[in-house]
């Protein structure tokens, strides 16, 4: 598929980057405390809330301690069933949020995603799975008052993933794994889009048959 042919929405996130919105970071992640794990043995807590939820796209598989989220028709700015918590204080210290990701994408851009959340015009994703013509790749992505940055795309083929994303209150960063057994591989640093109170999501999009798997959830409080 050509950048011509593309839905007006995919074009968004072709935007070239502005200076500064994000770089690449080589620099290993800080040491942590865990302060919350989540393996989804069953629905989602009290500290979870559905975001636009539709009840029908999401499923526990409590062999597997995994939440499974079924995308939906819509592109990254277009938030509907959104697994959302609060997010802890980060003016205390900086932060860090792992989820491991198992995707077998059935469309040329459906995604999964790690995200944090001030409202719908203001987010920060890793993003996991197809981008048309790219092929299977990560990214991070920034919504700043509506308009999206992204970062280069790193390629990555294989359906299981660690995601990682460390937060100050002035930038995120993105990080990935293949496995437990691997160090972490910096995808790309940016500035954050608003201040304040957040959420930290789990969300899909632009769903066609598909299904996400998410387990292995974790905020950790980091040491710089």
């Amino acid at each position: 598929m050509s950048v011509r042919s593309l839905p007006a929405a995919a074009l968004l996130f072709l935007v070239i980057v502005g200076a500064g919105a994000w770089a690449d970071a080589a620099a290993d992640p800080p040491r942590e405390k865990v302060l919350f794990e989540e393996n989804f043995t069953d629905a989602p807590g009290k500290q979870w809330s559905w975001y636009r939820e539709i009840p029908d796209h999401w499923k526990i598989d409590k062999e597997r301690k995994e939440l499974l989220i079924q995308p939906v028709d819509g592109w990254m700015p277009n938030l509907k069933n959104v697994l959302l918590r609060d997010a802890p204080d980060i003016k205390e210290a900086p932060l860090g949020i792992e989820v491991h990701v198992d995707h077998m994408p059935k469309g040329d851009y459906e995604f999964a995603a790690l995200m944090w959340y001030f409202d719908d015009k203001n987010f920060v994703v890793i993003r996991k799975g197809p981008h048309g013509d790219d092929g299977k790749v990560l990214s991070l992505v920034r919504l700043k008052d509506g308009k999206a940055n992204l970062s280069k795309y790193l390629t990555y083929n294989d359906p299981g993933i660690d995601l990682r994303m460390t937060v100050t209150e002035t930038k995120a960063q993105g990080w990935y794994r293949a496995s437990a057994t691997e160090k972490w591989q910096s995808i790309a640093e940016m500035e954050m889009p608003s201040k304040g109170a957040a959420k930290i999501g789990l969300r899909t999009g632009n769903g066609e048959g598909g299904w996400v798997r998410f387990s292995k959830f974790r905020i950790l409080q980091l040491d710089r």
